[in-house]
C-alpha cells in the first residue's frame, strides 16, 4: 500500500487520476477512453451511481473550504485523508486504523499558519518564524476531542498510459471525512496558545500570541493553508491548497 503526504500543490491522486476525479460524480462505470475510469465504488452495491457530495466536491475543487460550505457541514471544520492501493481489503483496513489525531493535527497546523500570516503583525518580531514553527508543532501534536467520523468511501479507478491506451492500471482509493464543531475546536486551539503565552516573558512574543488567539476566536480557521505541514508520520495526510 502506498502512503504519502499530499502537499498543497500536489493532488490526492496522480495528475491523470485528478482529471478523472474532477468528474467523479458523473463518471459512468465501465466507460472507455484515456481519462481515468471509475470501475467500482462503495455505493454501487446499493444502486448508487454518483459519489457522495462531499467526495465529489473535494475531487472537483481540492478545497476544504468548499466542502465546509456544503449545507450539512456548515458550522463545522472538515478533515479529509486518503490512501491508495491495488488491494481493496488493504485500503479498507487503512480506513479502520487511520489515526484521527494525526489527520486533524497536521491539517490544523497548516491552517493555523495561514491564519497567523493573515492576522498577526510580525514586522517587528525577528523571532516570528521560529515561533510560528513552535505554534504549528504545538497544534500538530495536540490532542483534540469531539471529532466525528462523518463518512468513508472507496473508489476503484482505471488509469491509462497516455501514450498507449491499451495499457492501464487499476487502483483503489479510500477516503475518510471527519468533522468538528468550529467553536469547540477554536477554543481548544486558543487554550493551547494560552499555555504557551503564559510561559512567555518577551513583550513582542506575548503580543504575537495575543493577536493569534484573538484571530482564532474571532475568525477561526477559514483560511486556505499556504504551506504543508511536515509531520514525518507514516500516515496518509491531506493538507490544503
Amino acid at each position: 500500500m502506498k502512503k504519502r503526504v499530499v502537499n498543497m500543490v500536489g493532488a490526492l491522486l496522480s495528475m491523470a487520476l485528478l482529471v478523472g476525479a474532477g468528474c467523479a460524480s458523473s463518471a459512468k462505470i465501465g466507460s472507455k477512453g484515456k481519462d481515468p475510469v471509475m470501475l467500482d465504488h462503495a455505493g454501487r452495491a446499493w444502486g448508487g451511481k454518483e459519489l457522495p457530495p462531499w467526495l465529489a466536491t473535494w475531487n472537483t475543487t481540492k478545497s476544504i473550504l468548499a466542502v465546509e460550505k456544503l449545507p450539512e457541514y456548515r458550522g463545522r471544520y472538515c478533515f479529509i485523508a486518503e490512501d491508495t492501493g491495488s488491494n481493496l481489503k488493504a485500503v479498507q483496513a487503512w480506513l479502520n486504523t487511520v489515526a484521527i489525531n494525526n489527520i486533524i493535527g497536521s491539517q490544523i497546523s497548516t491552517r493555523v499558519g495561514s491564519v497567523a500570516e493573515a492576522n498577526v503583525n510580525t514586522a517587528n518580531n525577528a523571532s516570528y518564524t521560529n515561533k510560528l514553527n513552535d505554534v504549528m508543532t504545538t497544534t500538530r501534536n495536540a490532542t483534540y476531542t469531539a471529532a466525528v467520523k462523518e463518512s468513508e468511501y472507496w473508489v476503484q479507478w482505471r488509469t491509462y498510459d497516455p501514450d498507449n491506451e491499451t495499457i492501464s492500471k487499476d487502483e483503489y482509493t479510500a477516503t475518510v471525512l471527519y468533522t468538528m464543531e468550529k467553536g469547540v475546536l477554536n477554543e481548544q486551539i486558543a487554550n493551547e496558545f494560552r499555555q504557551i503565552q503564559a510561559n512567555t516573558n518577551v513583550k513582542e512574543e506575548r503580543e504575537m500570541w495575543t493577536g493569534l488567539i484573538q484571530a482564532i476566536l474571532e475568525r477561526g480557521l477559514d483560511v486556505e493553508a499556504k504551506t504543508p505541514a511536515q509531520n514525518g508520520n507514516d500516515v496518509n495526510i491531506t493538507v490544503f491548497n
